[in-house]
Formats: structure tokens, sequence, C-alpha cells
């Protein structure tokens, strides 16, 4: 029983669980030395429940960026198969997004929906596989930082495509269904980690260049004025004129 007791202290999920619960831990103790701190008579105890709360503070930063680690370094085992099936599919050099709306209508429900449910089924197995045996909060963050690597993963094979009206619709749904999947699980924070993705599509689906600031206020979507007018450059139909006239 013992061996038993010191193989599960050996797994990393039981001391990412054991660091998550001492943040908790510390947080309600400091909130407790703060209290006594305000009630204490004398200068010299208030400065020394002080000097505790400002070391648990730097006690607390410390959990959080070993835990953060242990959390990134479990989500790395999944990243080679999540990278492997996004390559072969979405960024495949055999996958155009330059279809009509003959095409369009016909790949809906189609191969390319299937490239997004093989991609959502191998995410579901990643954010299980790595969050079985870790804590609430902890098997959340899995699922968040695989989030973020799909959007990233996304955004890659975007930027090396072309798109037609129709394609840039397609890519829409696509991503929709994506988004619908993490929020689901992770809710306003999963939906944020595809907010930079979110506003290149919308870019890609304006009907003309012109209509830009009506998807594009500022920079606080992720992107560069720059970096949107490479984004509707992808448009096969946007005039390259047009785009270098834009005031941003």
């Amino acid at each position: 029983e013992a061996q038993a007791v010191a193989d599960v202290l050996k797994q990393p999920e039981t001391t990412l669980n054991t660091l998550s619960q001492c943040i908790l831990n510390v947080a309600k103790l400091r909130v407790s030395l703060e209290e006594h701190a305000e009630l204490a008579d004398d200068e010299s105890g208030r400065l020394k429940l002080k000097n505790s709360v400002d070391g648990l503070l730097e006690t607390v930063e410390v959990f959080r960026r070993t835990l953060g680690s242990g959390l990134d370094r479990l989500v790395s085992q999944a990243k080679p198969r999540l990278r492997a099936q996004m390559d072969s599919t979405l960024g495949a050099a055999d996958v155009s997004f330059e279809v009509s709306e003959q095409e369009y209508a016909a790949s809906c429900g189609g191969d390319a929906d299937q490239f997004i449910w093989a991609l959502l089924d191998l995410c579901e197995t990643c954010i299980r596989e790595g969050s079985e045996k870790l804590d609430l909060d902890n098997a959340g963050q899995i699922g968040l930082r695989v989030a973020s690597f799909v959007a990233k993963g996304i955004e890659h094979a975007v930027v090396s495509k072309r798109f037609t009206q129709f394609g840039a619709l397609l890519l829409d749904k696509q991503l929709r269904d994506v988004v619908r999947f993490f929020d689901g699980r992770y809710g306003l924070e999963a939906r944020q980690r595809f907010r930079r993705l979110q506003q290149i599509v919308d870019l890609l689906n304006l009907d003309r260049v012109e209509d830009v600031h009506d998807v594009y206020t500022d920079s606080s979507s992720g992107l560069a004025p720059v970096e949107v007018k490479r984004v509707l450059a992808f448009r096969t139909d946007f005039r390259t004129e047009d785009i270098k006239r834009l005031k941003m």
C-alpha cells in the first residue's frame, strides 16, 4: 500500500492537482492575514503581517508558474497529433478554398465537413487523455490550451490559401463548428482564443473591400492594419488597388 501511494505521488497529474489546491489554500490564508493586519493594535504587528502577505504573493506566483508549465507539458504531448491532423486536412496543398457556389453546396456535409469532424474527434480524445486524472479546474485549462493551439494551427493553414467568396463562406462554416465545440465545453474564455482567427474569417467574408470598417475597428482583435490588408489580399476577387487605397 505504501508503494502504491508513492507511485501515485510520482504522477505529474497528482503534482498539478496538489499545486492547484495549494494556490487556493494560500489565497485563503492571505485573506485571513490581511484581515488580521487590519485589526492589529500596533504598527509592528501590522508590518509583520504585511510582510507575511507579500511572501505569500511570491509563493502563489511560483506555484502558478509551475502549474502552468506542467499543464503546457501535458498538452505538448498531444500537439504532434493535432498538428499532423490540421496539416493533412485544412493545411494540405490539395485542399482549396477557391470554390464556386455549386462546389460550396456540394461540400456541405461532405469531405470538407469531415475534415472538421475528424479534427474535433481528435481534440476530444487529446483533452480526455490529458485531463482524465486532473481536477476540474486543471482539466479546463487543458481544454483551453488545446483551443489555443487549434486556433493557431487553423490560422497557419488559412494564410497559405486563396479564397473565393464561397470559399470564405465555407471556412466560416467550419470555424463555427470548431468554436461551437470549445464554447460548449469551456464558454467565453474558449471563444476568446479564437478571436483573432474569427476576425480573419470575418474579413474574408466581406462583400466589398470598402466594407472593412463594418467588421474591423482597431487592433484589439489582435490584427494590425497591415495584417488586415494582407488578409483581404487572400480573396481572389478583391482588387489590389482597392486594398491599397484603404485608410486604416
